[in-house]
C-alpha cells in the first residue's frame, strides 16, 4: 500500500516541478522580449543621435537635462554651453567626416537605463590636404524619458590608437 501513496506523492511533486519550470520559461521569455524591443529602441535612439551631430546645439540639445560628456583628452563636461562650444569646434573641423554604429545595447532590468556601445571613424584633412583617420569606441549611457524616448544621459569616446 506504501507505493501507491508513494507514487502519487512524486506525480504530485513532478506536475508542481513541471509547472513552476513552464512558468519560469515563459517569464524569461517574455522578459527577453520586452528587452528585445527596449535594446532596439536604444539602438534607435543612438542612430537618431548620429543624425543631429554636425549640428552642436541639436547634438547636445538631443540629450538627456542631465547629460555628461566625458571627451577624450579633456575633463567631463556638465554645462551645456562648454559641451556645445567643444562640440562646434569639432564638428567645425575642415574635412570632418563622423560615421559611429552600435555593436549593441543592453537595458537595465527596470527598463529606465541603458546604454549603447560600438565604434566610430573619424576623418579629419590637415591644410596640406593629407588626411587623417582616427578608429575609436564609444559607449552612450541612456535613459529613459517620461515621453518613452530614450536620450543620452552620460556619453565617452576614445581612439583605439590608430
Amino acid at each position: 500500500m506504501r507505493k501507491p501513496l508513494f507514487a502519487i506523492r512524486m506525480a504530485a511533486i513532478t506536475f508542481i516541478l513541471a509547472v513552476v519550470t513552464a512558468f519560469a520559461i515563459s517569464s524569461t521569455y517574455a522578459v527577453a522580449s520586452e528587452n528585445d524591443t527596449e535594446i532596439a529602441a536604444i539602438i534607435k535612439a543612438d542612430g537618431d543621435w548620429l543624425a543631429t551631430s554636425k549640428d552642436a546645439e541639436k547634438f547636445i540639445g538631443h540629450t538627456d537635462p542631465e547629460f555628461t560628456l566625458f571627451p577624450p583628452g579633456a575633463s567631463f563636461m556638465d554645462d551645456r554651453k562648454a559641451m556645445i562650444d567643444y562640440w562646434d569646434a569639432l564638428v567645425s573641423t575642415p574635412g570632418l567626416e563622423l560615421v559611429w554604429g552600435p555593436n549593441g545595447a543592453v537595458v537595465s532590468k527596470s527598463g529606465d537605463l541603458g546604454y549603447s556601445y560600438g565604434w566610430y571613424k573619424l576623418t579629419t584633412v590637415d591644410e596640406k590636404g593629407a588626411k587623417s583617420v582616427s578608429n575609436g569606441k564609444y559607449l552612450t549611457v541612456m535613459r529613459k524619458q517620461a515621453n518613452g524616448e530614450w536620450r543620452p544621459l552620460a556619453d565617452i569616446f576614445n581612439s583605439d590608437g590608430n
